[in-house]
């Protein structure tokens, strides 16, 4: 949708222009902006995996076992948690697994941006770069891109932890929509 695209346009550039934080490491900070990162996260992934949900469980809610639960007096909660959550598995887990590598994906294109999770400070060598507060796979690759001319092996270890990453978990999720077919 229009309004969550906006919405994210509106975060990334606050999340650009804000000021780098300065002193200590907080560890307040580090939750509060992973918490607003999953937030995004979920706010723009979810009405593709709800219509597929909704998809599925109406085809559920017409089958033979459902039918059944709801003629010997089943409650609707108890359908809900005995027959159709347990079906929507097979939908739920690979679409958590793809998730997963597209968040790795954003976390490594955030990196290159020089925007991290946690935060970061002014480096007090005077230069331009901000200098991340906490360890994650995205800051690791905007300070090994900026060490580039020493090594190239330095980029490559943090991206190729990603890469694996990324592979595995988009792997994971063809393999579980294969299982499922």
């Amino acid at each position: 949708p229009l309004f969550l695209a906006l919405f994210m346009l509106e975060i990334l550039r606050l999340a650009i222009f804000k000021q780098p934080r300065f002193g200590t490491k907080n560890t307040t900070v580090l939750f509060t902006d992973a918490v607003i990162f999953t937030i995004l996260m979920s706010l723009t992934g979810w009405p593709e995996i709800a219509v597929r949900c909704q998809g599925a469980t109406l085809g559920l809610s017409r089958q033979p076992f459902v039918e059944a639960a709801q003629v010997i007096g089943l409650r609707r909660s108890a359908i809900l948690w005995r027959h159709i959550l347990p079906n929507l598995r097979d939908i739920l887990l690979p679409e958590a697994a793809a998730a997963l590598a597209g968040a790795l994906l954003l976390l490594a294109e955030l990196g290159f941006f020089q925007i991290f999770i946690g935060g970061g400070t002014e480096d007090l060598n005077g230069s331009k770069y901000l200098v991340p507060l906490y360890s994650e796979w995205g800051s690791m690759v905007a300070l090994s891109l900026r060490q580039r001319n020493i090594g190239y092996w330095i980029l490559l270890e943090p991206l190729l932890a990603f890469t694996i990453s990324i592979v595995a978990f988009n792997l994971l999720a063809e393999g579980l929509r294969r299982r499922n077919r």
